[in-house]
């Protein structure tokens, strides 16, 4: 008697050969597309509250129907491969992310740059459980969404047209052009947003290689969520801040960012630059599945 597991997988190959074949359009030019209706969507979402609430299920959903219907590819090939350590990809990109923006913090801290003050009394305990809930949720979708369209799809569609690193390299200037509505909406200052468009192009360089180095999307995801939970929701930095404490910007704001976060100031861009140092340098073979290496029950 076949065992389950055995069967299963050649049932799931004998669906791919019947369901997957070559691609109905070049994939270079669905990583176009897909940037273009992503770009559309947050456009319209800046005059409709619909859209922009609906945005990153909208991106999901169209990523998935173009990969599975137009690109032809097995979901797994997305980037979410489960080795028996896939976890462990999660768990580092979170201390890299979190670790260091929480090292920005502690440095603008002691250096008097920011002051923090706590949001919530003591009463409100279960209050902030709660809204931490709903932030590690929502955070957890933002950083899913935007590597799944960024990396899993654009990048790696770019890539089977140009090398690897052009490829990183296109995709995070895509990634840069999908932050350019918000940075427009808010009407930060010329000098911050131009730092903030180089700090988010560094992130993209970053987030792209570290999705090479891997070649799964769990580590740029951890890393995307970490940097974003800390700075907004915990530390209280930036527009989106809704966080535990609350802050208050005293340094130079070309440092710093202001108001906007470190996203928008040279500290941020040391920071990008540490961790695509850091990515770069990173021993990844054991976080990389194996080809012998068969998915995990689920």
């Amino acid at each position: 008697m076949t065992p389950p597991k055995i069967f299963r997988e050649q049932r799931n190959s004998e669906l791919n050969m019947a369901t997957f074949g070559e691609p109905k359009l070049p994939r270079w030019l669905t990583a176009i597309l897909m940037f273009m209706i992503s770009l559309m969507l947050l456009i319209i979402s800046i005059f409709n509250n619909l859209v922009g609430t609906l945005y990153y299920f909208l991106t999901i959903m169209i990523c998935l129907l173009l990969w599975l219907f137009v690109d032809m590819q097995q979901p797994e090939s997305l980037g979410f491969r489960f080795s028996k350590r896939w976890w462990l990809g999660l768990v580092i990109g979170l201390a890299l992310g979190g670790g260091v923006m929480g090292m920005i913090v502690v440095l603008e801290l002691v250096v008097g740059w920011v002051s923090l003050t706590v949001a919530y009394t003591a009463e409100q305990g279960m209050l902030v459980v709660g809204m931490l809930a709903v932030y590690v949720i929502w955070q957890g979708l933002v950083a899913f969404a935007e590597e799944l369209v960024g990396r899993g799809y654009i990048q790696q569609n770019l890539n089977t047209k140009l090398t690897a690193i052009l490829a990183v390299m296109c995709s995070a200037i895509m990634f840069t052009a999908l932050h350019l509505p918000s940075i427009i909406e808010q009407s930060i200052p010329l000098p911050l947003s131009t730092i903030m468009v180089l700090n988010i192009t560094f992130g993209g360089l970053m987030l792209g290689w570290a999705f090479v180095k891997t070649q799964t999307l769990w580590l740029p995801i951890g890393i995307h969520f970490g940097w974003n939970f800390i700075q907004y929701h915990i530390a209280g930095l930036g527009y989106l801040s809704q966080g535990i404490y609350t802050a208050q910007n005293l340094g130079w704001e070309v440092i710093t960012g202001g108001i906007t976060g470190p996203e928008a100031g040279l500290i941020g861009t040391l920071a990008f630059l540490l961790l695509l140092l850091i990515v770069w340098l990173l021993p990844t073979k054991w976080l990389v599945r194996a080809p012998e290496d068969s998915p995990s029950e689920l």
